[in-house]
């Protein structure tokens, strides 16, 4: 499962980064493999997905979530 497979309101474990570049991004923001995060809501168009972990929250785009792979917890 993937980021972008996750609904509102909903949190998962990030398992794997496949992009090294997205990964590197993302641990600028604490955000790493092992990592808590939640879903918080995307835009009508489904683009960009917010989400939050650790107290910050980011915006992504879709073709980066896909990118994140997940363990749901709910």
């Amino acid at each position: 499962m993937n980021l972008a497979d996750l609904h509102k309101g909903k949190s998962a474990v990030i398992a794997k980064i496949d992009e090294q570049l997205l990964a590197e991004r993302l641990q600028e923001f604490g955000i790493f493999s092992g990592s808590l995060i939640r879903f918080l809501g995307a835009a009508p168009s489904g683009c960009p997905i917010m989400l939050e972990a650790g107290g910050t929250q980011i915006g992504l785009r879709k073709e980066q979530a896909v990118q994140i792979k997940i363990s749901p917890l709910d």
